[in-house]
């Protein structure tokens, strides 16, 4: 018997059943110290008390073990960003059974203690009613420095007898577009990082953080438009549409809402990206010329990669950013015609968990896996 795993599953279901760990003490005639042992690993049960615990949480002794027939494998997906953490416990077949959104668990962004915090919440209130097979988790900027050895080291103790793999967002990406065997993949939201894949390793361009990649994403493109708000306040250009609109957005003007943005920082100067679009739909020159800034950055990193590495011409792009016709068209004129694949990147993280820990029929598991998934 795996007491971590048992310890895991007990705590989960009964904090889920919404019961104290004193009134399962009184209600199966045990001490409060006993039941603390069985949720710390520290012991398990004897048949009798394990029966007794599995009436009460409204289960079954297998679910608290972690063991099961095969049609009940279940797996979890996770794409986590700047912005979201976007997670799926899914059966093996592709039947999605669960879908939540946590915030974004970027250590670089919120801080490992965060970060961690919110990956150990998600998989748990996710997998609150089922024990995974495998865990596949795709996370921004958990490659960069130490950061994947720290949080492995973490996830792993935590969720003890659960194969789990932790890498780069950007495999979410090339897992959501089948037969990708060699490609660039680039992703364009909050943040931004572009990969050439040679079929055997994974060949990183840019994705420095904020401070640092200087165009290319949601960040990028909000901080541009700020500036071109406080320039036209300042008289050094022409005002725009887009003054008009970050005004009432900001509820005043930009100036005057300084210390606010400072004070809430990346994600809250990301959300100001949409106005560049809205006024480039509406032909504001300065807006068509961020645009335009932003994503050239983006397709000479492309055209680098395909340079420099063996990685074919499929050019796979996703994020909040790529998904835009702008971005289609502004990378066009660069020759490069990107795939935007029409699942979301938590979809090749399901992907990229059943070629570790599933033996699943790729149409089979596409086809529950589209009828299924929630919105």
């Amino acid at each position: 018997m795996n007491t971590e795993l048992f310890a895991r599953n007990l705590r989960a279901i009964r904090k889920a059943r919404g019961i104290s760990q004193t009134e399962v003490a009184k209600r199966l005639f045990v001490t409060p110290q006993t039941v603390s042992k069985w949720e710390n690993g520290n012991a398990l049960p004897d048949v009798t008390n394990l029966c007794h615990l599995s009436e009460l949480l409204q289960t079954t002794p297998n679910r608290l073990l972690g063991v099961g027939e095969a049609h009940d494998r279940v797996f979890l997906g996770i794409d986590s960003g700047g912005t979201k953490t976007d997670v799926v416990l899914f059966r093996e077949d592709g039947t999605v059974l669960r879908r939540k959104i946590f915030p974004g668990a970027n250590p670089n962004a919120c801080g490992m203690e965060r970060a961690l915090e919110i990956l150990c919440h998600a998989i748990e209130e996710t997998c609150s009613e089922h024990t995974p097979c495998g865990i596949f988790a795709g996370v921004a900027g958990c490659v960069a420095a130490d950061n994947k050895t720290k949080m492995l080291s973490v996830l792993k103790k935590r969720f003890a007898g659960i194969p789990l793999s932790l890498e780069s967002d950007i495999e979410n990406v090339i897992g959501s577009v089948r037969g990708a065997d060699r490609c660039v993949a680039a992703i364009s939201g909050t943040g931004t990082v572009t990969y050439a894949w040679d079929g055997t390793t994974l060949h990183r361009l840019g994705g420095y953080g904020y401070l640092f990649d200087g165009a290319g994403s949601g960040y990028d493109i909000g901080r541009d438009v700020l500036t071109a708000c406080f320039e036209a306040d300042d008289g050094l250009r022409a005002p725009s549409i887009m003054t008009d609109l970050a005004t009432q957005k900001l509820g005043g003007r930009a100036w005057d809402k300084l210390d606010l943005l400072y004070r809430e920082g990346k994600n809250t100067i990301a959300a100001f990206a949409p106005i560049a679009f809205e006024a480039a739909k509406k032909g504001d020159k300065t807006a068509e010329e961020i645009l335009r800034h932003n994503f050239a950055r983006i397709a000479k990193l492309i055209l680098h990669a395909q340079k420099t590495f063996d990685c074919a011409n499929t050019v796979i792009c996703a994020g909040s950013i790529a998904a835009t016709e702008e971005f289609r068209t502004i990378l066009k004129e660069w020759g490069i015609d990107p795939i935007i694949p029409h699942m979301p990147p938590v979809y090749g993280a399901c992907v990229k968990c059943t070629q570790h820990y599933a033996d699943t029929d790729a149409e089979t598991f596409d086809r529950n896996f589209n009828h299924t998934l929630p919105n």
